[in-house]
């Protein structure tokens, strides 16, 4: 910032140069740092994962790409479901961690359900997998 900018007249100019600096940064690549410290939102193409009825449980497996240090931690399993009638975001207490099988993170996912519901996973990794969801 210039002795100029703090003008007043310059005031509302160095305001907006300020602003665009600030958005072009949150807007670029992170240049320092390493994949294991950047988190990756991941989910598939598909509008839903899976579609249940009656009562069960949907099992969730994520695999990491690479498992160079230990592979992809998966940080965090978000979810929404729907009905003919509703929408809604599943709950931490509804997709319950369990122990690794092997190189994959497993979920469960019981429900009870009356009519069919369709289910959408996402995944905060730290870096790149795929997963798989499939009814027990």
């Amino acid at each position: 910032m210039s002795v100029l900018d703090s003008l007043p007249s310059n005031r509302p100019l160095a305001l907006l140069r300020e602003a665009r600096q600030i958005s072009h940064e949150i807007k670029t690549a992170q240049q320092r740092g390493s994949s294991s410290i950047l988190m990756s939102r991941l989910q598939s193409d598909d509008a839903w994962d899976i579609t249940v009825s009656g009562s069960g449980v949907v099992e969730i497996l994520f695999t990491p790409d690479n498992m160079q240090f230990g592979g992809a931690f998966c940080y965090r399993v978000y979810g929404k479901s729907a009905d003919q009638y509703d929408s809604r975001d599943l709950n931490q207490y509804e997709i319950k961690r369990k122990p690794n099988v092997g190189d994959e993170q497993r979920w469960l996912v019981p429900y009870v359900v009356s009519v069919p519901t369709q289910f959408k996973f996402f995944f905060f990794a730290q870096g790149s997998g795929t997963f798989t969801v499939k009814k027990l």
